[in-house]
Parts: structure tokens; C-alpha cells; sequence
């Protein structure tokens, strides 16, 4: 079956530590960038740069230190999977149709 959507390692990677944290529920905290690389099966040094570029974006909340680590910025019904995908890898343009393998898709 071929994938829906063509996504990168860079955008992959991201969803999967990003859904991590929206799934850990209320007074989960922060999580540093080590315990998501070793629960998500991620090169922690990529990983580290993708939560830098979800910090910069705004999704991530992010601190140094004992106490530090990444958390989300908003509740994560509010955290869209295409703001994800921009933060990592800028504005997201898809040419073929998610419905329809033949069909190419209209619009911006």
C-alpha cells in the first residue's frame, strides 16, 4: 500500500516525539530530548534539532538545566499536523491529490 503522505524522516520524526508529548496528558511535564529519542527510536542528535526548530516555531516550550527539557506550548487539539510539518521543514505544498493517487491537487 503506498503512503498518503510523502513525509520526510525530518517530518516523520517530528510527529512521532510531538505526538509523544500530546499524548502524555495533563501534568505530564517536560521530557528531555534523550527520553523521546529512546522512546520514539530517534538519532537523539536529529531529534535535537528538530525540537529546536519546533521551539523556534512556537510549538515547543523548551528549557536548559536540571530541571529542563520540551513541553508543548498549546493544548494539543490546537496543534495542527501542517504546523508540525512547516516548523521542520517550511511551507508544505503537496502536488498529488491525498484522495486520489491520479489526480493532482488545485489550489495554492
Amino acid at each position: 500500500m503506498a503512503r498518503c503522505l510523502n513525509l520526510t524522516k525530518t517530518g516523520e520524526y517530528a510527529v512521532a516525539a510531538l505526538s509523544r508529548l500530546a499524548l502524555g496528558g495533563e501534568g505530564f511535564g517536560r521530557v528531555t530530548a534523550r527520553e523521546l529519542a529512546r522512546d520514539q527510536g530517534i538519532p537523539e542528535s536529529f531529534l535535537a534539532k528538530i525540537l529546536a526548530q519546533c521551539a523556534r516555531a512556537g510549538i515547543l516550550s523548551s528549557r536548559r538545566g536540571p530541571e529542563g527539557g520540551v513541553s508543548l506550548s498549546f493544548p494539543p487539539e490546537e496543534i495542527t499536523l501542517l504546523s508540525i510539518l512547516e516548523a521542520c521543514e517550511g511551507p508544505y505544498r503537496r502536488s498529488d491529490c491525498v484522495f486520489y493517487r491520479r489526480r493532482k491537487c488545485e489550489g495554492p
